[in-house]
């Protein structure tokens, strides 16, 4: 069942990139360009990360990798986010980045898992997810289920809350049973590959309002 989940994951993002790049102009025209972006990194470093774990310990790209794609994300809701925040998101975008570098180089270091700047951003990125829900909620004339926004803030906000607990408790893990880690692995892939069904929904929208419109 491990095996099948990580390849249904693998499988899902790479079929998301390719329906991406067909689509590329009308998804960038509409505002999706940082979701295409995050879905090539996302799927670039598993890649990597699970070819070369037979060779060597691959923790560090991990972890770099989780400084690059919480600001992708932010940048990402930027512009559907109120207006008075949206002049703030570039602060947040700069502070993580130098809170992610500190913490990779001085504190929790390159070769172990940095869940603190995993929680940080996984807190930042739930609170805007909320943010956006109640601007939208204000507008009630807006159709969500045609908003792609709609569809990539439902997905971070499922994933991101449903493993906050698994990312804060990461390092006491390898105390647990094998057959726990596996059980926990398992539902971290399940909410990995309900976030980009949410993502690929999201990405049909962008390309479908696109195509109206013209």
């Amino acid at each position: 069942m491990e095996v099948i989940l990580k390849y249904a994951y693998l499988s899902t993002v790479a079929l998301l990139i390719v329906y991406s790049l067909i689509n590329f102009r009308k998804i960038k025209e509409g505002g999706g360009g940082y979701l295409v972006l995050a879905l090539v990194l996302s799927l670039l470093v598993d890649l990597i990360g699970n070819s070369a774990r037979k060779n060597f310990n691959f923790i560090w790209g991990y972890n770099v990798f989780t400084i690059l794609i919480f600001p992708i994300y932010f940048a990402l809701l930027k512009p559907r986010l109120p207006e008075r925040i949206r002049p703030f998101i570039t602060y947040l975008i700069v502070g993580f980045l130098v809170f992610g570098t500190a913490n990779f180089l001085f504190f929790q270091g390159m070769r172990s898992f940095n869940n603190y700047t995993l929680l940080l951003g996984a807190f930042l990125l739930i609170l805007l997810s909320l943010l956006y829900f109640k601007s939208r909620f204000d507008n009630p004339h807006e159709n969500l289920l045609q908003s792609w926004t709609f569809w990539v803030a439902t997905g971070m906000l499922l994933y991101f809350t449903g493993t906050l607990f698994y990312f804060g408790f990461i390092p006491r893990f390898s105390a647990l049973d094998r057959q726990w880690r596996i059980y926990f692995y398992g539902m971290l892939q399940v909410m990995n590959i309900v976030m980009y069904i949410m993502f690929g929904i999201a990405l049909v929208c962008l390309n479908r309002r696109q195509t109206l419109s013209q």
